[in-house]
């Protein structure tokens, strides 16, 4: 499976992290972007493991040492992995980095170091991303780490999906989820994947049962009416009440998508439609 991370949701991660790190004296570096490096295999990673412990061995003596501490290390491991050649030692060198920034209680980074590595291994497996974001969430809550959490149920829903393909709430929950979470995950030698993940999210909404499954098939099928798409999204009821992504909810992306519908239809309403129209755009803003 291959999974395709939002490319907003890229360069925030990328932004808010090496902006986090100038912040706290780590200079105004800027995350180096490799064209799409193929996900080092097995071998490749067991052979860059001496060399980036070697690197590494410094920064944890300073630590052991007290003369560091763990958020201090994590950026080391970022700035080395920023400036590595080899693929293997720069996805070791971020899992590193993300592990620290946990262990120092700095979740909001730890997010950001996982975010960037899906960018730069856009082919990582799913069980790999579970991996990552489960030593970036070390030690928290769902609170304290809403999007890793998310990230995790995402996977997690895609493999239920895999082994229980007709079972309507892992339908419901991975549809909500890719809503929220900017991941697409498709079988392995799909050609030509979709990019847009709210299509990929109504192509599983579409087999659900009741309006979810007629309004989400009437979005793939396009020429549907705005306003009453507008109404049924604003009035959903997620399944995925507490996930959260970059403090939105299920609720929160769902609401936003009713709001461009009233938008893209509000010089065509009156009345009560124009009304609610316009009250619900202003309560998002």
């Amino acid at each position: 499976m291959k999974n395709t991370m939002n490319t907003r949701l890229a360069a925030l991660s990328a932004a808010l992290l090496f902006a986090a790190l100038a912040a706290v004296g780590g200079g105004e570096e800027e995350v180096r972007s490799p064209s799409a490096p193929a996900m080092p295999g097995k071998a490749e990673t067991a052979a860059a493991l001496a060399l980036v412990e070697k690197q590494m061995a410094p920064f944890a003596a300073r630590l052991k040492d007290g003369k560091t501490a763990e958020e201090e290390v994590a950026q080391e491991a970022v700035r080395l992995a920023n400036a590595a050649k080899n693929p293997a030692a720069k996805y070791l060198l971020m899992k590193e980095a993300a592990a620290y920034f946990a262990r120092a209680k700095r979740y909001d980074l730890a997010t950001e170091a996982v975010a960037i590595t899906l960018v730069w291994f856009p082919a990582i497996e799913p069980e790999t991303v579970l991996e990552l974001a489960a030593g970036a969430a070390e030690g928290a809550t769902a609170a304290d780490a809403p999007e890793l959490f998310a990230m995790q149920r995402c996977i997690k829903a895609m493999k239920a999906h895999k082994t229980r393909p007709e079972d309507k709430d892992t339908i419901r929950s991975l549809a909500e989820l890719i809503v929220i979470s900017g991941f697409d995950f498709h079988p392995s030698g799909e050609k030509n994947p979709r990019q847009d993940t709210w299509e990929r999210a109504c192509e599983f909404f579409a087999r659900l049962d009741g309006d979810v499954g007629r309004i989400a098939q009437e979005e793939l099928a396009g020429g549907f009416s705005p306003v009453a798409h507008a109404d049924f999204w604003w009035d959903y009821e997620p399944q995925e009440n507490s996930a959260m992504w970059r403090r939105r909810s299920v609720r929160d992306e769902l609401r936003a998508r009713a709001v461009k519908y009233y938008l893209d239809d509000l010089k065509n309403l009156s009345g009560a439609d124009r009304k609610r129209a316009e009250q619900r755009i202003s309560q998002c803003r």
